[in-house]
């Protein structure tokens, strides 16, 4: 006979078994991070969530959900959606990323943490935003770019801090041994003086594998030794409002206008310049394609170009000693310049 007795109780135990089986994932999660949004498709799971106090746990894991998202629109689509934080309070920095995983110091930070600044947040969740990276970018790009982005996306407690423009210097070797925000507010003239779209531009060449310092002499009309060089000799006023000089193109600063672009010409080898903005008007020197020419002023004349590609706007432009009028349409980059640093002509 079936002892009913002992296969009930067989049957008890394997259905604790299956309870706590079944349960114990969920048990895990719970103990290692705070609540996901429902909203969210990302993650933040706290491996040691027991050595971080409750406050800066729930303040950690609050930035993670207001700040990742944007940072994955922002520089790589393609980030990982589960991340990782665990205490280190044996290491000197204030916090580090291996992989997907950050490892905070909370005791180094909490000055920070109690003063409601989670700039160091920022900076480490753009670290594995930046693992998409792809070949040999310098580390003070890489760098600079972390920390604007603290800056686009910092609150009114974050610390926006830039360097006063008396700490500025010229020359690619105060970038590199400076590195962080230095780098970041050099970054900021080069976006309001000479490329409005920098930043995107070293970011999407840093995800392609394509960045080479040669880049910003395409991008600019300047090697990276002459751009140190302007920007030292008037490094502007980015430290007064650092927060609108990111996130805007609009931010008045003192600066004197000099602004480069690359000559494109769509057939030939060489494009005439003229005496006034009008295709008709005296030749007064040419330009070949893909010379470099200084941007003077800016006002209208002739439309040039065909179907949807006209343009009533010229350009008084320099090359040398050769000075005179070109149209916009061989001048095809100038839209990502900030158009309020070109002047207009004065009328004679």
């Amino acid at each position: 006979m079936i002892n009913l007795k002992k296969c009930l109780s067989i049957f008890s135990i394997l259905i604790i078994c299956a309870v706590i089986a079944f349960q114990t994932p969920f048990s895990y999660a719970s103990e290692n991070s705070d609540p996901k949004p429902k909203s969210s498709e990302f993650q933040l799971i706290i491996q040691n969530a027991k050595q971080i106090p409750t406050k800066y746990r729930q303040q950690l894991t609050q930035e993670f959900y207001r700040v990742y998202p944007l940072l994955v629109n922002k520089f790589n689509k393609n980030a990982p959606k589960t991340i990782y934080l665990k205490v280190d309070n044996k290491t000197e920095y204030g916090a580090y990323v291996i992989g997907h995983t950050i490892s905070i110091n909370y005791k180094a930070i909490q000055i920070d943490l109690d003063a409601g600044n989670l700039g160091i947040m920022i900076h480490e969740l753009t670290h594995i935003v930046q693992d998409g990276y792809q070949g040999d970018v310098p580390s003070w790009i890489v760098e600079g770019m972390a920390d604007y982005a603290v800056l686009l996306y910092g609150t009114e407690k974050t610390d926006v801090s830039l360097p006063k423009a008396s700490e500025v210097k010229s020359g690619k070797k105060y970038l590199e041994k400076e590195s962080y925000r230095h780098v970041t507010r050099f970054l900021l003239w080069v976006k309001t003086h000479r490329r409005a779209t920098i930043f995107e531009d070293i970011n999407a060449a840093a995800m392609a594998g394509t960045y080479k310092e040669s880049l910003f002499k395409k991008w600019t009309g300047q090697t990276l030794e002459q751009l140190t060089q302007a920007y030292a000799k008037n490094p502007g006023s980015f430290e007064e409002n650092s927060q609108c000089f990111a996130q805007r193109n609009d931010c008045p600063d003192v600066v004197p206008i000099e602004i480069y672009h690359q000559v494109k010409i769509s057939k030939g080898k060489a494009v005439n310049l003229r005496s006034k903005p009008f295709k008709e008007a005296k030749t007064v020197g040419s330009i070949k394609n893909g010379e470099i020419v200084t941007i003077k002023c800016q006002t209208t004349g002739d439309l040039v170009g065909k179907s949807s590609k006209k343009t009533k706007l010229w350009s008084h432009v320099q090359i040398g000693n050769k000075k005179g009028y070109l149209s916009h349409i061989y001048l095809p980059d100038i839209n990502k310049t900030n158009i309020k640093d070109i002047p207009a002509c004065k009328k004679k």
